[in-house]
């Protein structure tokens, strides 16, 4: 069962991973677009409130992955020697 846990674990990180990567690529795409296209009044406001909550969001998303990344990896901690451990 922990072995089932874990791997659901790293499976759910690494799809947190590439879905924050996307947001944020999504948001840098969209920006250079929107700079090639010129939008302008109100339709460019909104699309720029977008793509800052776009890009806001899969910051968030990387960051949460990289904490989690981190205590996965985190290396099981050494038990006491035989000398002081008490039965």
């Amino acid at each position: 069962m922990p072995d089932e846990v874990n791997a659901d674990l790293w499976r759910g990180n690494r799809r947190r991973w590439k879905i924050s990567l996307l947001l944020v690529a999504l948001a840098l795409l969209g920006s250079f677009v929107s700079a090639e296209l010129r939008i302008a009044g109100p339709a460019w406001h909104v699309l720029a409130v977008v793509l800052i909550c776009l890009y806001i969001a899969g910051m968030i998303g990387l960051y949460w992955a990289r904490q989690e990344s981190s205590f996965l990896n985190k290396s099981e901690p050494r038990q006491p020697s035989h000398l002081w451990r008490f039965r």
